[in-house]
């Protein structure tokens, strides 16, 4: 449990604090003064300032503008989930002023507002590039001889439903490492033993995440399935079946050069796949569908990095990339509050030749705001009507009760 909630803390820590890095570069490399710039939230426990060219260290937690300095006051704070970055102007106040957010152009002010964003698209490119350099479970494809495996294996990919299989409590992802106590590397061979087992107990050993499990199945003869969606190479030789859809995985390297290619390409991919679901999901909510699959908040976040922590370092990371992806695509999203909200009305600026008065704008991304954090907790809700049986129970083994 304490473990877990260390990494949840990391994970979502490093993807705000990239977020937050992001407009800190951007509004430097604009030459927009970043007043401050923290690594968790406040009250502040110590922070270095620049006075007369030197730098200093100074503790506590006075106001920014108690504190005088001539540069970016770094600091460290108490709260330590992500970070933030306080920029000179970015309310519209001291416009008159050349390093204020404000007086900039609106290029200037969509590419600070924007940055965060990049910067979380650019660490899950890092990090999915590691987690091919390193190697991640993937199914072989032998057409491509540029990539190392090790660690091969067979793994369930579909499951025919009412099938000896199902019946027998297997399930996708399911790993099979031994039939009739012989061990199995091949597709195969799984195949063959299969077919000289019709209608005789199968007894088959399994990994399922980190457990290893025993399970006795019966092999059907062919002709007594039915509308068989495997693929025909998959039946090819068959005589009998026990109503599973296999393929071959292994941990697959790749040189760093291609691995940094397939890191960027992986998440073009799924930035189309995140936008395309949020699509989905708007459609659903016109129409009245609802949402399918549902949405996961904090609470699941940390249910599935509680999952996450016990399959391994790569997993991790794979992990945290998808969260920092996630985390950069709400908030493009144009909803008041978030970054999207603040790039339409830049976009409403430029249309009208002048901008909205700030008062408004202010109104309008508190109103954002406020209904954002109802939506968290009404998705909070759901995730311990989801998930409290799982925390309490981890908690409970925590505690040894």
């Amino acid at each position: 449990m304490l473990v877990t909630i260390i990494v949840f803390i990391l994970i979502l820590g490093v993807s705000i604090f990239v977020h937050e890095f992001g407009h800190f570069i951007f509004a430097k490399r604009r030459g927009v003064k970043v007043e401050e710039f923290g690594f968790g939230y406040p009250p502040r426990i110590l922070g270095l300032k620049k006075v007369n060219g030197r730098r200093k260290l100074f503790f506590g937690n006075q106001k920014t503008e108690e504190i005088k300095s001539e540069d970016t006051i770094y600091s460290l704070n108490w709260l330590p989930i992500g970070g933030f970055v306080k920029i000179k102007g970015e309310a519209g106040e001291k416009a008159e002023d050349e390093d204020s957010f404000a007086h900039k152009k609106i290029w200037e002010r969509g590419l600070i507002i924007s940055g965060g964003v990049l910067m979380n698209f650019v660490l899950c490119m890092i990090l999915l590039s590691i987690v091919f350099s390193l190697g991640s479970p993937q199914v072989i494809d032998k057409s491509n001889k540029n990539f190392k495996i090790k660690d091969e294996r067979i793994e369930i990919i579909s499951l025919l439903k009412d099938s000896p299989a199902e019946k027998a409590g297997l399930k996708i992802g399911d790993e099979i490492l031994e039939v009739n106590g012989e061990k199995v590397y091949k597709i195969e061979d799984f195949k063959e033993k299969v077919n000289q087992s019709v209608n005789q107990p199968l007894n088959l050993k399994i990994k399922r995440f980190d457990k290893i499990l025993e399970k006795k199945v019966i092999p059907r003869p062919l002709t007594e399935f039915k509308n068989i969606s495997f693929q025909t190479e998959e039946l090819e030789g068959s005589k009998a079946l026990i109503g599973v859809g296999l393929v071959k995985v292994g941990t697959i390297s790749y040189p760093w050069y291609l691995a940094i290619w397939k890191g960027i390409k992986t998440t073009i991919i799924l930035i189309g796949k995140f936008i395309w679901f949020i699509f989905l999901m708007v459609k659903g909510l016109i129409l009245g569908k609802g949402i399918k699959g549902g949405v996961t908040g904090p609470i699941g976040i940390a249910v599935l990095t509680n999952q996450v922590v016990h399959l391994g370092f790569i997993y991790l990371l794979q992990f945290t990339a998808l969260l920092s992806l996630n985390l950069g695509i709400i908030n493009i999203l144009p909803i008041p509050a978030l970054d999207g909200g603040r790039l339409v009305f830049l976009l409403i600026e430029k249309i009208r030749g002048r901008k909205i008065k700030i008062e408004i704008e202010n109104a309008i991304h508190t109103f954002g705001f406020i209904a954002l954090m109802i939506i968290v907790l009404i998705v909070t809700y759901f995730d311990l009507a989801r998930y409290g049986g799982k925390i309490i129970g981890v908690f409970k083994r925590t505690i040894g009760w």
